[in-house]
């Protein structure tokens, strides 16, 4: 059973009589964006309610004829639906044009006639200009006329959509109750209990939302971009989803303040002297302070304020010195006395197709090699060099996909070396793109490896050992020993959520990693000499060796030979692609000599693993005597 309407129309929101499953009413949504220039269409004939009677065989449009706006002559976008589960007769519609609220109605009798419930337009008194983002309409469980409408401002009606009274609008609330709404849940055995979701986190009303509290303990906050004091590795900056720059000045969870305002996005401790930060809110908005925060300038004198910058507009600092930063439109600017002010030293690096949303840098990287090597990405898949501090550029993207450039990170000690990574989320495109260049962008090789489907976001090198690499994805944090050979999910308390930004501490040894929802984490970067390393590894010590299983591939056993060249404490262990342990085979003190284990292709609990491409891993003493590990395949 299925409700199709056309290719560029989906479903959005679905209510289900919970007296009849068999009662249904869905939204569509005619919404369009092309990926080749960001053309976004959030409107259109398609959008609607449909209702089935008999558990989705067949759906019937309901329209003007019900009292609902006719598709076809007004502006219909997004559409919310939401009903009373004690009197499920009672439903609720919120609709949206392609920008603002249009509409609420009501039906009481599950979708066959509809009245306009808010005709004074009070709804629209708390709503944005782009309404099509929240879209959200939720009914008490056992009394029909109590509704709330969720967008920039969180409102309810007492009195079936009568009056509108706005509990918590753009001009906050004595309880700091944050804009942009975006779900609301009910406790089933006490309504009165509501857990409300926005752009702040979660919050708790045990009043019906007259007042809410905060849950303040709960990490999940969304980084775009990190930002590390060098001098001083406990101090951590970050910019947020709609919660600004914030930062922490002792490394703690519970003590971070907020810094610069609005989105917040890239900011920059100075390398010299860390009281001079640079913050960034949505669009490039570019503030400096010399005070450690405590008050702020903002610094784009000389950029041509009709350019386009991308929502997440790139700024850095030349590694090599401190008063050159470099910011991106779709030109490059450079200062070089602080961001005092500001000079282009390139022309539009973008396609520059007229209407096009695709038309601006999204990524700067400055060798810390040689300062005058410059590397700049941009939405619309160009990737640019110049060895000579922008006099000349070079496009060297003709070999590189057609995707969004997220980063091109350089090498720390090869001036010739630099990684890309892309996204392809607009072009319903999940494959991971990480790419490696030896030639300044003369030939790129592929080195994306076993990574999962994916797109990447972000990118890391350790500058103490280059071949260490990290990679952030819409699925997690991972790792690779060898330059991007062999990937490793960073397992252990890491959750698996989108990664947009990591930064490696050489002082610290950590990882820091900017979540998109699970706020920030810190990796311990000595966890790596513990963990799996694809291939041999460093040469054997002495005679002891770990043979390649076989028969590999295999299904449903292999044999995994070994040698010891004296007594010692052995452990073999069989891991995932997630860096999993899935059983130990070994773990004792064995004398010197010749060894054969066999494994039939099960876990620690005895079922049987799925195929796919597996490591074991021999250590004697510990690593310090001896570690090798090798990969194996079993297939079915």
């Amino acid at each position: 059973q299925s409700l199709f309407v056309t290719d560029s129309t989906g479903a959005i929101d679905i209510v289900i009589d919970p007296a009849n499953p068999s009662r249904l009413l869905a939204a569509t949504w005619e919404r369009v964006r092309r990926p080749d220039t960001g053309w976004t269409h959030l409107y259109g004939p398609t959008s609607g309610i449909y209702r089935s009677l008999d558990g989705g065989d067949s759906w019937d449009p309901l329209g003007p004829a019900n009292g609902l706006p006719n598709p076809a002559a007004t502006n219909v976008g997004r559409i919310g639906l939401s009903l009373c589960a004690g009197s499920p007769d009672d439903v609720y519609a919120i609709y949206s044009d392609g920008s603002f609220h249009s509409g609420f109605y009501r039906s009481s009798d599950f979708g066959s006639n509809w009245i306009d419930a808010d005709p004074d337009g009070e709804i629209e008194d708390g709503a944005a200009s782009f309404s099509w983002y929240f879209g959200q309409v939720r009914v008490h469980p056992t009394d029909p006329n109590i509704v709330y409408a969720q967008d920039v401002a969180f409102m309810r009606s007492t009195n079936g959509g009568a009056t509108w009274p706005i509990i918590y609008g753009y001009g906050g609330s004595p309880n700091g109750l944050h804009v942009d709404h975006h779900a609301l849940a009910f406790n089933p055995a006490n309504p009165s209990y509501l857990l409300e979701g926005n752009d702040g986190g979660i919050n708790i009303s045990t009043d019906g939302g007259v007042t809410f509290s905060k849950v303040a303990d709960l990490p999940v906050n969304q980084f775009y971009e990190i930002g590390l004091d060098m001098n001083n590795p406990q101090r951590l900056y970050g910019g947020t989803q709609d919660n600004s720059t914030l930062r922490t000045l002792t490394g703690a969870t519970n003590d971070w303040d907020v810094l610069f305002g609005g989105d917040g996005f890239y900011v920059i401790v100075d390398h010299t002297n860390p009281n001079i930060i640079y913050a960034e809110s949505q669009n490039g908005n570019l503030g400096k302070s010399t005070d450690l925060g405590n008050s702020w300038d903002y610094v784009l004198s000389g950029i041509n304020s009709s350019e386009p910058t991308n929502w997440s507009t790139p700024v850095v600092m030349d590694p090599n010195n401190n008063l050159v930063l470099y910011y991106g439109t779709n030109r490059l600017y450079k200062t070089v006395n602080g961001a005092g002010s500001w000079n282009a030293i390139s022309g539009n690096l973008t396609s520059n197709v007229p209407g096009s949303r695709l038309r601006t840098i999204t990524t700067i990287g400055v060798s810390p090699v040689n300062g005058d090597v410059l590397w700049v990405g941009t939405d619309d898949s160009h990737v640019w060099v110049t060895a000579d501090g922008g006099a000349t550029w070079t496009d060297v993207s003709s070999s590189l996909p057609y995707r969004w450039v997220t980063r091109v990170i350089p090498h720390p000690t090869d001036v010739n070396v630099a990684y890309v990574t892309f996204n392809g989320l607009k072009w319903v495109d999940p494959v991971p793109r990480v790419f490696r260049t030896a030639d300044q962008g003369q030939t790129w090789s592929d080195v994306s490896s076993n990574l999962p489907d994916s797109p990447i976001n972000a990118f890391a090198i350790d500058p103490a050992n280059p071949a260490h690499i990290f990679v952030g994805s819409d699925l997690g944090a991972y790792y690779s020993l060898d330059e991007g050979g062999t990937w490793q999910y960073i397992s252990g308390d890491f959750p698996m959520v989108s990664v947009y930004d990591m930064k490696v501490h050489p002082v610290g040894n950590y990882l820091a990693i900017g979540t998109h929802g699970r706020s920030m984490y810190r990796f311990d970067l000595a966890q790596l000499s513990v963990g799996i390393e694809a291939g041999d590894g460093p040469a054997p010590a002495g005679d002891f060796h770990l043979a390649q299983n076989y028969p590999n591939p295999f299904n449903p056993e292999t044999v995994i030979s070994y040698q010891l060249s004296a007594v010692g404490d052995v452990q073999l262990e069989v891991y995932n692609l997630l860096g999993e342990t899935v059983i130990t085979l070994v773990n004792e003190r064995q004398a010197a000599g010749s060894y054969q284990v066999q494994w039939d292709g099960r876990d620690q609990a005895g079922s049987r693993v799925p195929s796919g491409t597996y490591f074991y891993r021999l250590e004697v003493n510990g690593r310090e005597n001896f570690r090798q590990t090798r990969k194996m395949q079993l297939v079915k």
